[in-house]
């Protein structure tokens, strides 16, 4: 007995097992982390936030494949159909893993959609999105993977992109429209937030009838306001880095090609060039190719030149990449337009 008892202890463990080990070693050193958080440096505290962050993301996940392997377990044992009453079907069978998991039924059923229509043969591996409720949003669309990723986009684009705007987003998929998230020029939101926040310091602070209102409302809105001012000025700052980084590193010579590599408007786009032209990046556009026989007349494009940029390179013939294809990371584009 004791020989048995040994040689079983020391068979490999089930990867299941591993993992499961590995779970609870991590959920035992959260008392440590906790601690040490005390003196950390502000740097190693941005990073740490940020991998916690992504492992609230990995623990729904998990969960979610469970209560679905759960599930369908429970529900092959049960047989098919939806007869409540007869204690089989899929509902049973959700009452029955929730009375296991200490779990709503709903919330069961919930989780398994979640990871059969969005989590399943990673699926969801490049939208960085960490919240369950996008996802559990994006059940509600037509096309829900689609959805998710032009959620994806837009807290891409702006890191402020809620869960309620996610709903509106939505809405107006389901309804055919073009979201107005998604119509909102950066220049002209900055322009009207600038007029906001001297509105609120001109007419309501300076004018505020009782100290209490603005210490209760006006200075808190003001702050929203300004943060959301810097917030869209950090963004612009790095679309003009993106943008000469699209110039340098993808062959994106053009503003169209640019719009289409950063997923921007043309609008935005443009607007950024012509300041990174002011401030001496870019010295001007270019035509493509010389002036031969071949060539009068036709209509060239207008290639931009990066500051010190041989004039010659641009007339020797087309300019090597300026025939832009996309890279393939972005072949879902066209199908996200048809939403």
């Amino acid at each position: 007995m004791q020989t048995a008892t040994l040689t079983s202890s020391l068979a490999p463990r089930s990867p299941s097992m591993a993992a499961l080990a590995s779970l609870e070693s991590i959920t035992g050193f959260e008392r440590s982390i906790m601690r040490r958080l005390d003196t950390a440096p502000a740097t190693e505290l941005v990073r740490i936030g940020e991998i916690a962050h992504r492992l609230g993301g990995t623990a729904w996940r998990i969960e979610c494949k469970c209560h679905a392997k759960l599930l369908d377990r429970e529900f092959a044992k049960r047989g098919r159909g939806n007869k409540d009453t007869e204690g089989i079907g899929v509902k049973a069978a959700a009452r029955a893993v929730a009375l296991a998991t200490n779990r709503h039924p709903s919330t069961i059923l919930k989780d398994a959609q979640i990871y059969r229509e969005l989590l399943q043969n990673g699926r969801s591996d490049a939208t960085g999105l960490e919240e369950k409720t996008f996802y559990v949003i994006a059940l509600s669309a037509h096309n829900p993977q689609k959805a998710l990723r032009r959620m994806a986009k837009m807290k891409h684009k702006r890191p402020d992109f809620s869960t309620r705007d996610a709903r509106s987003l939505v809405e107006d998929i389901n309804a055919g429209r073009t979201p107005p998230c998604e119509l909102a020029n950066g220049d002209e939101m900055l322009r009207h937030l600038d007029g906001v926040s001297r509105t609120i310091k001109q007419n309501f602070i300076a004018h505020s009838p009782k100290e209490d209102l603005i210490t209760r409302y006006y200075s808190d809105w003001r702050d929203d306001i300004d943060w959301e001012r810097e917030r869209l000025k950090h963004d612009k700052k790095e679309l003009k880095k993106s943008i000469v980084a699209a110039y340098k590193q993808r062959g994106a010579y053009t503003d169209e090609a640019i719009a289409k590599e950063l997923d921007r408007s043309m609008e935005e786009v443009r607007a950024a060039v012509q300041e990174l032209i002011a401030e001496g990046v870019f010295t001007e556009y270019v035509r493509e190719g010389g002036e031969t026989e071949k060539q009068k007349g036709n209509s060239r494009r207008k290639l931009l030149r990066l500051k010190g940029e041989p004039l010659g390179n641009f007339y020797q013939g087309a300019r090597p990449s300026s025939n832009y294809v996309p890279p393939a990371d972005h072949d879902d584009d066209d199908e996200d337009d048809e939403l």
